[in-house]
């Protein structure tokens, strides 16, 4: 313990007594006959003499010595195994940040490293500082391992390649109880991050290394592109992320649909954004109905990675419908809530969707959903309570409180009961084993007034919408960093293969009805199967993640100030103990021999 230390007080106070005891000389005499009067000497005075430094002090100094070093309980590592320290790395995208400004274009080198880069030199120093086994878990949305426990310093820096801090978010709290989970009791944890702790680490188990720099930032925070009857509008959300008021240049430009890179021959629009402080503003642009990809840009700042959105077009949905419906009433309803759904088109030897009223339908393309209404001639009017699955999506924004469905008496449908009225049930859906859905709807238009309320055509809609969701290909052409991205596949799907925007290439599940995606890296990704090629873009725009004012850089938490790490030392209090035993053995027969010698008669 440090207090030990104290004893070493006791190192001067003995050099005092050496210095203000009397010297003596030896003396042969014939008699002390003459001396028995004399009075004895004290063993000390007050003049201070030349330091004498006899063999017996420097015996005396050296166990004193030993004593308060012992005292201390000295350790040294063992050198039978490696250190098990496990590293939480920051994968979120605020850690490629520079400190950018001034000092970067004045040519400072520091000024452009990122956080990434500062906290790469001081892993380096630290595994070279020690001996240890030394494994990554990656801090994302979700926590990933990196790879396995390596030793070799090398190894290990070689596994950083993969730490590209390309992540919407980072859960740290997460990824610390999974390194933990893995290191078990006996392992250190260092956290890599560019904020400080929301708590100090406790117990000398984690160490809190932060390589944040606080700076301002102008991101986008929010971009759409959607399809309008004659146009297409971009919606582009820049906010400044700072204090003070600030200006920024954008620049929206054409490319090639998937395009990675933009000449710049397209440009659309080109001006400068004034931004208040705080503030985030709105960019609408048109487009014509056929225009390509539109990639928009920032001028360059501490974070580049959110000064970028590309919009791919709009995936067109259209579902070709067929109504085979004998019932004249029934179906002029249906007719007037389908001509107002906008993707709709009319088809009869290609359709994936029928609404019919027979009695049979034969399906033999995986690819055909059918609806039978069924339309009963001694149907009765039920007024509720209706008792919605509001968990299937065709049954979305219903509300039938108020409404007069008319439907037979019988009381079951085949498939999962969707919409009923007490035990009758009035909506029901077959999934057949390819994936196609066969709807049952009880429903008589004399007896109802639902066709009359707005729940007509929102289920009208939902049901095409809900048909248009299972067109292959991605459900948006446009994801945000950290969603997923749904793919729906063809029934007769054998392969997928997915490219991501590094190139990196996936061999993913063909048995599936839909793939999700993560999309946790910025750019183009492109889904390739035997039935059609898809892509689709994913953009940075996170708010939380692109405000870089409360970086941070410091040091929290120490794994000297845990127990549970003793075990990695051996205590040689005892061996310094036996040296001290040792010195004073011969201090004792040093004296003795002194005293033997004693003064010589003559």
């Amino acid at each position: 313990m440090p207090l030990a230390l104290l004893a070493l007080a006791s190192l001067p106070a003995l050099a005092a007594i050496y210095w203000l005891r009397n010297r003596y000389r030896r003396h042969t005499v014939s008699s002390l006959m003459l001396w028995q009067d004399t009075l004895q000497s004290k063993e000390g005075g007050t003049r201070i003499n030349r330091l004498q430094t006899p063999l017996l002090f420097l015996i005396e100094l050296a166990v004193l010595a030993i004593l308060a070093f012992a005292a201390t309980g000295p350790r040294f590592l063992s050198a039978t195994t490696h250190l098990p320290l496990k590293v939480v790395l920051d994968d979120s995208y605020s850690m490629r940040a520079t400190v950018g400004g001034a000092a970067a274009a004045a040519g400072d080198v520091s000024a452009k490293l990122t956080a990434r880069d500062r906290a790469i030199k001081a892993i380096d120093a630290e595994l070279r500082g020690g001996t240890y086994a030394v494994q990554f878990v990656l801090a994302g949305r979700e926590p990933r391992v990196l790879g396995e426990p390596v030793r070799d310093v090398a190894e290990a820096m070689r596994q950083l390649d993969g730490w590209r801090c390309g992540s919407s978010e980072s859960d740290l709290e997460r990824a610390i109880a999974v390194a933990s989970e893995l290191g078990g009791a006996r392992s250190r944890v260092l956290v890599i991050t560019d904020r400080k702790p929301d708590t100090e680490p406790k117990a000398g188990l984690v160490e809190w290394r932060a390589f944040g720099v606080p700076t301002a930032n102008v991101a986008f925070v929010g971009a759409t592109r959607s399809r309008q009857p004659d146009r297409q509008r971009c919606l582009f959300e820049i906010a400044n992320l700072s204090a003070t008021a600030t200006k920024a240049e954008l620049v929206i430009e054409k490319v090639a649909d998937g395009a990675a890179e933009s000449s710049g021959a397209g440009v659309i629009e080109r001006k400068t954004v004034e931004l208040d402080a705080n503030a985030t503003r709105n960019v609408f642009i048109d487009l014509k109905p056929d225009a390509p990809a539109v990639r928009a840009r920032l001028t360059g700042d501490a974070l580049p990675v959110d000064n970028d959105v590309l919009l791919l077009r709009p995936i067109d949905r259209p579902v070709r419908v067929h109504v085979n419906i004998a019932d004249q009433a029934l179906a002029a309803q249906v007719n007037r809530a389908l001509d107002a759904v906008d993707n709709v088109t009319r088809s009869e030897t290609s359709a994936e969707l029928l609404l019919t009223d027979g009695s049979s339908i034969r399906a033999t393309d995986p690819r055909l959903w059918a609806v039978r209404f069924t339309v009963e001639p001694d149907a009765v009017p039920y007024l509720g309570p209706f008792v919605i699955d509001y968990n299937h999506p065709l049954t979305d924004g219903l509300a039938l409180r108020g409404a007069i469905w008319g439907a037979g008496k019988t009381q079951d449908l085949p498939g999962r009961p969707l919409v009923t009225a007490g035990n009758v049930t009035l909506i029901s859906d077959v999934e057949q084993a390819e994936g196609r859905h066969d709807l049952r709807i009880r429903f008589t238009p004399g007896s109802s007034t639902v066709q009359d309320t707005p729940n007509w055509p929102v289920l009208m809609w939902n049901l095409v919408q809900w048909r248009a969701s299972h067109t292959p290909g991605p459900r948006d052409a446009n994801v945000k960093l950290g969603d997923d991205a749904a793919i729906a596949l063809d029934p007769r799907t054998e392969s997928v293969t997915v490219t991501r925007p590094d190139g990196a290439v996936e061999k993913m599940p063909a048995g599936a009805e839909r793939l999700l995606i993560p999309a946790d890296q910025p750019g183009v990704w492109r889904v390739v199967t035997n039935k059609g090629d898809y892509a689709y873009a994913v953009n940075t725009m996170h708010r939380n993640e692109s405000d870089l004012r409360d970086l941070a850089s410091g040091d929290w938490g120490s794994w000297a100030e845990s127990d549970k790490f003793r075990w990695e030392y051996r205590n040689i209090a005892w061996v310094l103990a036996l040296i001290a035993v040792t010195l004073l053995v011969t201090h004792m027969a040093l004296i003795s021999r002194s005293t033997g010698k004693g003064v010589t008669n003559l």
